[in-house]
């Protein structure tokens, strides 16, 4: 099941595309939206089911970014509007990849490539660790449930192990990406050290290695906090450094 949501500043604001992370809820997402509200800035959220986004194979993934963006041109949202990409952990990183793959390669969204501006990653991209993995695929799931999640996640690596040799590994293929894409667009990350699903340290290699790449990149680093729990342990340092990034991609690409 997926959800789509609009929260509407009107036509003059730019508008921020939020990309929720594996089995997020819209009640997850939705203070974002109110935060961005606040800030001047109209959102979409976006939810998809965990399995498609996970799955070893690229054509789900694919589908639904390309679904989110023909939802954005059918609602007249963009263009004109200016966008910013808002993802969360690695349920929104591989969405979020789709997304600039068919943004810069499929000729019917080349407009919203021309509106695009930035983008934000709340908690990714996540080196795939399978503990990790496991640990994110089950967050805010307990008891038979969570044990059943795991169980089904395990499999999946399994069958990611299998067919390898004729899809590639989802996890080298994600992070090649995440460390080789060129949006040409200002990108912010926001990330802590102690990030149990989130590798801090490969996190930082990977903006290193960006940077010197020639993108043009903020951080915010805490040294203590929690994964996609950001804005709730750190909500005024949240709040000013998505303010001025906003601030600073809308009116750079104006």
């Amino acid at each position: 099941m997926s959800t789509f949501v609009l929260t509407d500043c009107g036509l003059a604001s730019p508008l921020v595309v939020i990309l929720g992370w594996l089995n997020a809820r819209d009640q997850h997402l939705k203070k974002y939206a109110e935060l961005l509200r606040t800030l001047g800035y109209s959102s979409v959220r976006f939810t998809c089911p965990a399995w498609d986004i996970m799955s070893p194979f690229d054509h789900a993934r694919k589908a639904w970014a390309q679904q989110l963006l023909m939802e954005l041109q059918e609602h007249h949202l963009s263009p004109p509007r200016k966008v910013v990409m808002y993802t969360f952990s690695n349920g929104g990183e591989l969405l979020y990849q789709e997304m600039v793959k068919s943004m810069q390669n499929n000729e019917r969204f080349r407009n919203i490539q021309a509106a695009f501006c930035g983008t934000i990653h709340d908690s990714a991209p996540s080196y795939m660790h399978t503990t990790t993995g496991a640990a994110a695929i089950t967050a805010g799931v307990r008891g038979f449930e969570a044990f059943a999640i795991k169980l089904v996640f395990y499999l999946t690596v399994i069958v990611m192990c299998l067919v390898a040799p004729l899809t590639g590994f989802l996890p080298v293929k994600f992070w090649k990406t995440a460390q080789q894409m060129r949006t040409n667009r200002p990108e912010l990350f926001m990330y802590s050290m102690d990030d149990p699903l989130c590798d801090g340290q490969k996190l930082e290699s990977l903006i290193g290695y960006r940077t010197q790449r020639g993108n043009d990149i903020t951080k915010m680093r805490w040294e203590h906090s929690g994964h996609v729990a950001h804005l709730r342990y750190h909500t005024t340092d949240y709040t000013n450094v998505l303010r001025q990034f906003l601030q600073r991609c809308t009116k750079r690409s104006a």
